[in-house]
């Protein structure tokens, strides 16, 4: 061990003990800042790369100090919780799918439309465009996800750029939260209208939502985030890189060197995004949920979807007469295990925070309790900040009925700005990309240990969040009196 891997697991395992010793503070209980020092110390170990058996060590002592019974409580739901065997999927399903040619094809595609040959960021410009619009209308982010993450990885190839480059880190992290936003945009969109409702059972709110004030509110966000990502991008971030081969990758005629042809292999690949797009995005606008489509595609849901499309890989070869996906090598050489545990704690701890006995939430609600005394639209501006802020390290729908009160006593819960407040909270609450405790996208971003580092995707995630949580607010600023 290194002095800076020594360093940092010092660092780590101070954290822990930190948690352990302080006292309770405010309505923080003991266990509530023990529990806070268990997620930091995790945060920290995985972003500064500590070894995966701290996790375990540390998993343990929760264990013990929390009286869990290690056997038939705390391994089954970490190891065994259904979002471990998402994430396994989708690694499995990213490794068949590079396998099989379909990323170079679209990447040379991609590359050699005019545009993209500009210069990095028209480049960076047309993969945020098209990762929002065909989120927008597929509602289908994680499939999207994984197509322009497969454009990274030609672009990382053809470019030869190494793993953490800043525009690299920076297009993924964007692309993780368009993907995922993207499919907010259409009006009443399953996820809106699933935590609207859990939020007006809760406090009495009529769901009245504007479907124009919406969608221009969500159109314009979009534009203003991608605008804004990529004028950090280049203005604050500044990665150095001579993007003058974008210039010289062209596809050559038929038969010529070079040429990539679509083929059967890549059709695998499509069928499986067509799978992935009906199961994730059917049962959004399936009205009756007594249909039995609908009961079917609910119960397979996400992970079911990823597992079939492994399924499909496994039975098809690429042009070399390789199968695209190999279950055994994969298993024993590509997979990372490490991460996977890191993941699988990190949510696991990060239940714990939102559950109100702990008192962890009601903290953070006794300090947004001055937002109150502000002007209704700066409160809901800031609610929405908070939102995409605080829903990175806890549970999301929690967030939200965290947030909503402090709303409802600014605006009430009838009129526009009422239910301008419900958007912003219950969207910004679903933006997650930094920590993997967020959701869907950032588990996913948290798996590509080939672009980048947990500690770049944190910092970066962070900074596009806020970039994110911005055009929200200017959106929110135009459209509020249509709402």
């Amino acid at each position: 061990m290194d002095g800076k891997k020594l360093r940092n697991l010092i660092i780590s395992i101070a954290l822990f003990a930190l948690g352990w010793i302080l006292p309770e503070m405010g309505s923080v209980t003991k266990e509530g800042i023990f529990i806070l020092g268990t997620f930091i110390s995790l945060i920290y170990a995985m972003a500064s790369g500590v070894e995966a058996w701290y996790v375990l060590l540390l998993l343990l002592v929760f264990g013990f100090k929390n009286e869990l019974n290690i056997t038939t409580q705390l391994v089954p739901t970490v190891m065994g919780n259904y979002v471990v065997w998402f994430i396994i999927f989708t690694f499995w399903y990213m490794a068949g799918v590079q396998r099989s040619g379909f990323l170079d094809f679209i990447t040379r595609k991609l590359l050699n439309l005019k545009i993209s040959q500009k210069g990095p960021y028209w480049l960076m410009s047309l993969i945020l465009v098209a990762t929002y619009i065909a989120a927008a209308l597929t509602q289908s982010g994680v499939a999207i996800l994984f197509l322009m993450l497969a454009v990274l990885r030609g672009v990382k190839s053809q470019l030869d750029l190494k793993i953490n480059h800043p525009w690299l880190v920076a297009v993924a992290v964007s692309v993780g939260l368009l993907s995922f936003v993207g499919g907010l945009f259409m009006p009443f969109n399953f996820s809106f209208y699933m935590y609207s409702l859990i939020v007006a059972s809760t406090y009495n709110w009529a769901p009245s939502v504007n479907a124009v004030a919406y969608t221009l509110h969500q159109l314009i966000a979009g534009g203003a985030a991608i605008a804004l990502m990529v004028a950090v991008t280049k203005f604050i971030i500044r990665p150095k890189i001579d993007f003058g081969k974008l210039a010289e990758i062209k596809l050559t005629g038929d038969g010529e060197e070079g040429k990539i042809k679509f083929d059967k292999a890549m059709g695998a690949v499509v069928a499986t995004l067509v799978v992935l797009v009906v199961v994730i995005g059917l049962p959004s606008i399936i009205k009756d949920q007594t249909n039995a489509v609908y009961k079917f595609l609910s119960n397979a849901n996400i992970t079911a979807g990823f597992a079939f499309s492994c399924a499909i890989l496994m039975f098809v070869k690429n042009k070399k007469g390789e199968r695209c996906l190999d279950f055994g090598e994969v298993i024993q050489k590509a997979t990372p295990w490490a991460m996977i545990i890191y993941i699988a704690a990190i949510i696991y701890i990060g239940d714990f925070i939102s559950q109100p006995d702990y008192g962890v939430m009601a903290q953070v609600a006794v300090w947004c309790a001055p937002l109150g005394k502000l002007s209704p639209v700066l409160v809901i501006s800031l609610l929405g900040l908070l939102a995409i802020l605080l829903t990175n390290a806890t549970n999301n729908i929690v967030v939200a009925l965290l947030l909503a009160p402090i709303g409802f006593a600014a605006v009430g819960t009838t009129g526009p700005l009422a239910a301008a407040m419900v958007v912003m909270v219950v969207c910004g609450s679903l933006t997650t990309v930094a920590l993997p405790s967020g959701g869907t996208s950032a588990i996913v971003l948290h798996t590509q240990k080939d672009l980048f580092t947990p500690g770049k995707l944190i910092l970066h995630g962070y900074v596009m969040a806020i970039m994110y949580a911005i055009a929200y607010i200017v959106g929110f600023t135009i459209t509020q009196g249509l709402y």
